[in-house]
């Protein structure tokens, strides 16, 4: 009386894996861009389709004509892993094991035969990014000096560049959370999900000071907001807006300077 109805033969598609995932779990934000963003290349894929030689395709697929970043592709597969996971738990008779858990170690590095296949149309392997970039000389004199007439952003490009902070940690920075006495920025709710104390550089305090002082009302205004870009609105789509807008100003500003790139100051994270 216990045994539930088997429904042997059903075959279900990626699509409905996707749906019935996300109408019975709260699926993080994140993973549902992620899902949103690799669902049109997987949709009609069915359940009996999707063995270790289907995820291996995939994942050339997403190396040699997408040509994605091993960091995305990383992203992107621990996306639809843990939705096929929660298949297997909740079906056991639509899927019986998970193929992207069967991929080797390092998966996402790109191999010789992926080197070869993207030569012959003229394109190079991808490499994770590195955020250990570092200013070349006089390259934050100039960044500088096209931020003048910019307090609020030479405010946060000094803060980011001092502290190592996110984008995102910077500007939902509240005055509440900068202890100038005790030489810390308290980071709460980080990416990570915990906690952490930033130490505060000798160089770095001064600066926030003059800030605070200048900037007093203003910040008084929004809430003991430390920086005007962020409403205070938590919704996630709220905040992607303001970390793509801030990207696009400083990504223009870093061009004017002169630097050969986008600096690791403004990882958006």
């Amino acid at each position: 009386m216990l045994e539930k109805k088997s429904s042997k033969g059903e075959i279900w598609t990626v699509h409905r894996c996707v749906a019935e995932y996300r109408r019975h779990n709260s699926v993080p934000l994140s993973d549902q861009k992620l899902l949103d963003t690799l669902l049109p290349s997987v949709a009609t894929v069915s359940t009996s389709m999707l063995n270790y030689e289907w995820a291996e395709a995939w994942i050339r697929q997403m190396k040699r004509d997408q040509h994605l970043a091993p960091s995305t592709i990383r992203h992107r597969h621990g996306a639809l892993a843990r939705c096929l996971d929660w298949i297997i738990r909740k079906h056991p008779d639509i899927m019986a094991a998970n193929p992207l858990r069967l991929l080797k170690r390092g998966f996402s590095t790109y191999t010789e035969g992926d080197a070869e296949a993207l030569a012959k149309v003229g394109k190079l392997p991808r490499y994770d990014d590195q955020r250990d970039r570092r200013l070349h000389e006089r390259e934050e004199e100039h960044i500088l000096e096209k931020l003048s007439d910019l307090p609020n952003e030479r405010m946060l490009f000094q803060l980011a560049l001092n502290t190592a902070m996110r984008l995102r940690e910077c500007y939902t920075l509240e005055l509440s959370q900068i202890a100038l006495q005790k030489k810390t920025i308290t980071l709460e709710r980080t990416k990570n999900g915990d906690n952490r104390q930033v130490p505060l550089p000798s160089t770095l305090i001064p600066l926030l000071s003059n800030y605070i002082s200048e900037k007093n009302l203003d910040i008084q205004l929004r809430n003991r907001i430390f920086l005007p870009y962020w409403s205070g609105d938590r919704d996630e789509r709220v905040l992607d807006k303001v970390t793509a807008e801030l990207s696009a100003q400083f990504a223009a500003i870093f061009h004017a300077a002169g630097s050969p790139d986008r600096l690791c100051c403004v990882n958006p994270g």
